[in-house]
């Protein structure tokens, strides 16, 4: 994977153990830290909130490698073995590019299209707000190489050290779930990649006739073969305006 798009929550647990287990997993390039700014809320500050969180989640990464994790202004102490788990994680940071940026929520399927342009992009959507959900995932669902993410415990919360991925073993208290691996969103996704190929299709299928029926109209007019080619051409985009109706339903 060349990146991991995470839409934010305020607290930087959920991203460590996101990009914990996402850099074990895939090749990652890139991390892009994302807030949305709802309508709604014309004073979120989403550049700064992004900005605060990416600095934040650095933070305690540091810290557990350390061997500390604050909870509640008090320090706990983890163990070795889960201080090595973050510093590999580090370690393996040192060679991706991470940013942070905050989106309007107009602009959002403006800006996830253009991450999702020419490389495979893993979108995780593990702290995104329950309202803001749907409208991200139908967005990206339509971009070509891209999967959406979350990461889901399957134990109940403790909120503290006990929720982070060093105390937690894969498909037993969490799982990394690809949401677009479920035969509904599988379905969906087919039918929108479908709908905008056969745009697309149209498209040139319409480009391919106009250019000659122009041609012929300029230098052979009132001819036999202008009357073809205006046949023609009737034809074919009636035949495929049929096709893309009948498609549609």
């Amino acid at each position: 994977m060349n990146s991991i798009f995470s839409l934010l929550h305020p607290r930087a647990d959920p991203y460590v153990n996101i990009i914990v287990h996402a850099t074990q997993r895939f090749e990652l390039r890139q991390i892009h830290f994302i807030s949305i700014v709802e309508h709604d809320y014309k004073d979120e500050g989403g550049d700064r909130r992004a900005a605060a969180i990416a600095g934040a989640t650095q933070d305690l990464l540091e810290r557990l490698a350390a061997g500390n994790y604050l909870n509640h202004e008090q320090t706990e102490a983890i163990s070795h073995e889960g201080a090595a788990v973050y510093q590999r994680c580090l370690d393996r940071l040192r060679f991706v590019k991470i940013s942070s940026l905050g989106v309007r929520w107009a602009d959002l399927g403006d800006t996830l299209k253009s991450f999702a342009k020419g490389s495979t992009a893993l979108f995780d959507v593990t702290a995104l707000k329950k309202n803001l959900l749907v409208d991200a995932v139908a967005l990206i669902l339509p971009q070509a190489h891209t999967d959406v993410w979350t990461f889901e415990l399957l134990k109940a919360p403790t909120y503290g050290v006990d929720d982070l991925v060093h105390n937690l073993i894969e498909d037993r208290d969490y799982k990394y779930r690809r949401l677009t691996d479920s035969p509904h969103v599988k379905s969906a996704r087919r039918r929108m990649l479908s709908a905008s190929l056969t745009m697309r299709t149209l498209g040139v299928i319409t480009a391919a006739v106009a250019i000659p029926v122009v041609i012929v109209q300029i230098f052979w007019p009132n001819s036999w073969l202008q009357a073809t080619i205006a046949g023609v051409g009737s034809a074919t985009s009636i035949a495929g305006w049929f096709f893309f109706m009948n498609h549609e339903r």
